[in-house]
Formats: C-alpha cells, structure tokens, sequence
C-alpha cells in the first residue's frame, strides 16, 4: 500500500492512471477479486490509483458481476476472455451479459480488451472478428 501512495501523485503529475488488476489464485496469492482490489485501492486512497475488472480472472474465481457494480468508478479500464482456456469470446460460448450489464450500470465508458489465449490452429483474424461480433451482441443485449 505504502508503494502505491508514492505512485499515486507521481502517476497523476504525468497524467497516467495506475490500474491494480486482480488475478486469480493460479496465478497469484495477493488481490485475487475485484472485492479485495477495491480495499486496496481504497486504502490506497488516491485518484490516479485505480483498477481492472478482468472478466476472465472474475470468472475462474466465481466472483459474480455485482463486484463491478460495487467497485463503481474505482473501474478504470476492463480485460475478457472466456472461462476454461482462456480463448477470446465466441469460441467456447461464455455468456458475459452479467458482468456486460455490470459494466453499464457504472456508466462504463473505457475499453474492454481481449486478453487471451489466441488458438493456435485459428485463423487469428476470424477469431478476433468473432470475438468483437459476440462482445457487441451481448453488450447490446446486456
């Protein structure tokens, strides 16, 4: 926390925002859901420190879209990949409306990346457009 109080008004003198990304428990033991991101970034308690919502790392923890709601506008920017292996939306069919709806109930207007696995035995380009055609559908639907 000490490290991210210095951060904090460095980052914000250079016009950068810190984003804290919770990951889940196989690939780390520290701020594994968003839940625990918000504590710290509160504790932390500075403007430029904020965080990630990264669906994938939500989903492999169980951790329901309502995180996002609470974390409200601590939520600076948002990664998605699909549960099991980790592949980019529409190849196993992940439904992310939940955490989509989430998203829009905080007035979220940043950018979801697709941070994934890409299958080696797809055409990378298809897949991508897959992908940001499943997003649209279900942010719409969401």
């Amino acid at each position: 926390m000490a490290f991210c109080r210095q951060l904090g008004p460095l980052a914000q003198a250079r016009g950068v925002t810190v984003a804290l990304e919770p990951l889940n428990r196989s690939e780390t033991n520290f701020m594994t859901t968003v839940t625990e991101g918000v504590e710290i970034v509160d504790e932390v308690g500075h403007p430029a420190v904020q965080m990630v919502a990264d669906i994938y790392h939500m989903l492999r923890e169980n951790e329901f879209a309502d995180a996002i709601r609470l974390a409200g506008k601590r939520v600076c920017h948002c990664h998605i990949a699909e549960r099991e292996k980790r592949t980019p939306p529409g190849q196993i069919g992940d439904d992310f409306r939940s955490y989509f709806a989430a998203l829009k109930s905080i007035a979220y207007k940043g950018l979801i990346t697709i941070e994934c696995t890409w299958p080696k035995n797809l055409d990378k380009v298809r897949a991508l457009q897959k992908a940001r055609k499943v997003m649209a559908e279900q942010w719409t639907s969401a």
